[in-house]
């Protein structure tokens, strides 16, 4: 029904015509077939079931790993007119499941490890679920980017639905693992769609700078075009963003510790483009369909190829000419690998940093399934004595084992009591001056019962009501507090962490250390694999992108940093290598492992590269049984 998508599209999306592939894609999943689609970053995926979703009554079930991407969703859904709502900890399941029945929603969204729940599961089965949508599908496959087990049991709702079409959906997938994507969920003769991985309108750019600071403000200065600068800690966006904007370039810094008011402003400061360069962590982007993003600027790299490409696919994505570029020391790349392989927890400080936590939060055996634990995550690194960086790590670990959900929430959360009379605070207020007294009238007209109790206060309101900063009004009631006139508590929030099990400590992590040392390796081998790529002067960036994604495509972008795209003729590295591969292979063939073994002076990354090209160019072929064969 092409002339409803079009009604659709125009009424909800405001747009005149499809992405690639979004029409058929859209078809074939109302048609009642399974599908599998591979769209890059930008392609419009969600679209992909939100508009079936609103061809006839009944629930698309949406299957997301991460909370904050939902309730982004959700909102923008719900902004556009197709009632959804996702499954929380906030409120019970049993009155969330009364909303879906009598609500008349379109969309219901949930993590797969709600749906571990025998009473939701048995609510799916007498709610009118007509569709299932799997977004970041690759979380099925442990080859894939953040694996989560509890993708690998959705497979069970073809058990209570089978007559229910499925589509998965992801941007970022290797062919072993849309493979595995296929056979984990059980999808029967799925259509499969796919667009290339090439972004031909953005080019990718390796820096090799002793002056990344000086590198960076060249690139920026003068230039009044939208970009993100991704950085991997929180301090770098804010020392980086400073000096920017002592530069004169319009820059601001974005990370999970700021309010939810702080996120909102900047962000449509950015949008608007009052500031042009916003300096992020690598979450920031996620779900933000900003189009006129010109540059993408990497002043540290991502764990992963899969990261660094959904990252650089926030640039460009109304077609036109964008620029990645990532900034790199020379000789760092062993130093980098080092530093990543040690922040990599061993199952002793995953077993530490789990029971601490518990403590800290004071959950006792037995208890925290369903609870939402507020979190100041550094203030608990503090107190342990623990590498931040590493418990990031082990925290990956529980969301991928389900023991949580993480969501960056940052909260100021402050609580008071006067502890003199009213009569004696009238007095007190005499000796003070104008700020303090103007704080101390406004927290006793607005929280009546503060002589009486513990109350807690809005700091950051009252403050901006009598234009104080909130770092004066602290410091005014901690002094008053340690002078004894009041009681002054205050703490912030950066993290919420929503349990999804029981507090079991010898059977929580069970299922987690029986394969820790297998994910820590993983994690190194896709980390090597990206510093492999990152620092080969020699191979076309796009090229080397393309394959690691199993795409087959020799051409060169002849735009990216790389020495093959800008028309040097001095390529000895890559060349020689062929050549001295198909000279090995004059005598006899060779197993594929004994190619690795003879050129260990090469980096992985390069020898496929180089046996790739050698097989597209007809030098080579690779025999069943794992032979290389000089043709």
């Amino acid at each position: 029904m092409p002339n409803a998508y079009k009604s659709l599209l125009k009424k909800h999306w405001k747009a005149d015509n499809f992405r690639p592939l979004q029409e058929e894609i859209c078809t074939a999943f109302d048609e009642g077939n399974d599908v599998v689609a591979l769209l890059p970053t930008g392609g419009g995926k969600s679209l992909c079931y939100q508009l079936p979703a609103l061809l006839n009554e009944g629930i698309t079930l949406v299957i997301s790993p991460l909370i904050s991407l939902m309730e982004d969703q959700v909102a923008s859904a719900n902004a556009m007119g197709i009632k959804s709502m996702a499954l929380n900890n906030r409120q019970s399941l049993a009155t969330q499941i009364d909303n879906l029945r009598y609500g008349n929603y379109r969309l219901l969204y949930s993590s797969p490890e709600k749906l571990r729940l025998a009473e939701l599961k048995h609510a799916l089965a007498e709610l009118n679920i007509v569709r299932i949508a799997v977004d970041e599908a690759h979380c099925i496959s442990m080859w894939g980017n953040d694996f989560r087990p509890a993708f690998k049991e959705i497979s069970t709702l073809r058990d209570i639905l089978p007559e229910v079409p499925m589509i998965a959906l992801t941007a970022t997938a290797t062919a072993q693992v849309l493979e595995d994507i296929k056979t984990d969920l059980n999808l029967r003769e799925p259509k499969r769609f796919r667009l290339s991985f090439a972004r031909s309108n953005i080019a990718l750019q390796f820096e090799m700078t002793e002056d990344k600071m000086g590198s960076l403000i060249r690139i920026l200065r003068g230039n009044n075009e939208s970009a993100i600068v991704y950085c991997n800690r929180r301090k770098s966006t804010e020392e980086l963003a400073n000096t920017l904007r002592h530069q004169g370039i319009k820059a601001h810094f974005f990370h999970g510790g700021l309010s939810t008011p702080q996120k909102k402003n900047r962000l449509e400061d950015w949008k608007r483009n009052e500031v042009t360069v916003m300096v992020a962590t690598n979450a920031f982007g996620m779900g933000i369909d900003k189009k006129d993003v010109r540059r993408v600027i990497h002043w540290h790299l991502p764990q992963t190829i899969e990261n660094f490409y959904q990252e650089v696919g926030r640039a460009g994505r109304d077609g036109h000419a964008a620029q990645a570029t990532a900034l790199l020391y020379p000789n760092e790349k062993k130093a980098l690998f080092t530093q990543f392989s040690e922040q990599l927890p061993d199952l002793q400080f995953i077993e530490n940093t789990y029971k601490r936590l518990c403590n800290y939060l004071h959950i006792a055996k037995g208890e925290g399934s369903g609870w939402i634990s507020a979190l100041d995550f550094l203030s608990f690194c503090k107190t342990y004595d623990l590498n931040p960086r590493k418990v990031d790590q082990s925290f990956q670990y529980f969301e991928r084992e389900g023991i949580f959900q993480r969501i960056n929430h940052f909260e100021r959360k402050a609580r008071i009591q006067f502890l003199l009379s009213q009569k004696d605070w009238l007095r007190q207020l005499g000796e003070e001056n104008k700020n303090v007294s103007a704080l101390l009238e406004e927290i006793a007209r607005s929280y009546k019962n503060v002589f009486h109790e513990i109350v807690e206060i809005d700091l950051d309101r009252l403050a901006k009501k009598i234009d104080l900063g909130y770092s004066k009004a602290m410091a005014i009631l901690t002094r008053l507090h340690n002078r004894a006139d009041l009681h002054f508590e205050a703490e912030e929030i950066d993290t919420e962490l929503h349990w999804m099990v029981p507090r079991e400590d010898q059977y929580t992590l069970s299922a987690l250390k029986k394969k820790l040392n297998q994910q820590n390796e993983l994690k190194k081998e896709k980390f090597m694999a990206l510093l492999d790529w990152a620092y080969d002067p020699y191979l076309c960036k796009t090229k080397g992108l393309l394959r690691y994604f199993d795409e087959k495509n020799s051409a060169l972008c002849q735009q990216c940093s790389a020495e093959e795209c800008q028309h040097k003729q001095n390529l000895p590295s890559q060349i020689q290598l062929k050549k001295n591969i198909l000279n090995a292979l004059n005598d006899h063939p060779l197993r594929v492992k004994d190619v690795y073994f003879t050129f260990n002076d090469h980096t992985a990354f390069a020898l496929k590269n180089a046996l790739e090209d050698l097989e597209e160019e007809k030098q080579i072929e690779f025999t069943a049984d794992q032979m290389i064969k000089k043709i």
